[in-house]
């Protein structure tokens, strides 16, 4: 999956490591810095969320729920597993799915640990240092 599919939806509403937002790589980047700057403001981030609720909401019924990923729990019950959980995260009302503005307001606790010098912003550099953290950790 890409930078705007379930990586996003990790990144953008939990603290979960796995299949975390991949920060700084290539074109993912590039995705999220829309003005070309070379860095992702809190605004160019939260822009993103909102482009890949679409690719999300795959039924499109304006929302996004486990049963969007009915493959993938198949396939990958951990990975279900793990969606449900930011789908808990995100689901501000509690009921079971999340909208577009829901998935947007949701917390990012990966871009806030990735902006070191916290000034909102993140440099290609802080993005990828984020993202050879997370590499490291999962070796581990």
């Amino acid at each position: 999956m890409t930078f705007v599919t379930l990586a996003t939806f990790a990144a953008a509403t939990t603290g979960v490591p796995a299949n975390a937002q991949r920060f700084g790589g290539g074109d993912h980047f590039a995705d999220a810095d829309v003005d070309g700057d070379g860095t992702i403001t809190r605004e160019e981030f939260a822009a993103a969320r909102a482009r890949s609720f679409d690719k999300l909401d795959r039924n499109d019924d304006g929302v996004v729920r486990k049963g969007d990923f009915s493959r993938l729990a198949r396939f990958k019950p951990d990975a279900a597993q793990r969606l449900q959980r930011m789908i808990d995260a995100a689901d501000t009302n509690r009921d079971g799915k999340v909208t577009r503005d829901e998935f947007v307001a949701a917390p990012s606790p990966l871009f806030d640990r990735a902006d070191t010098n916290g000034d909102g912003v993140l440099s290609k550099a802080e993005a990828d240092a984020a993202r050879s953290a997370l590499a490291a950790a999962k070796k581990r």
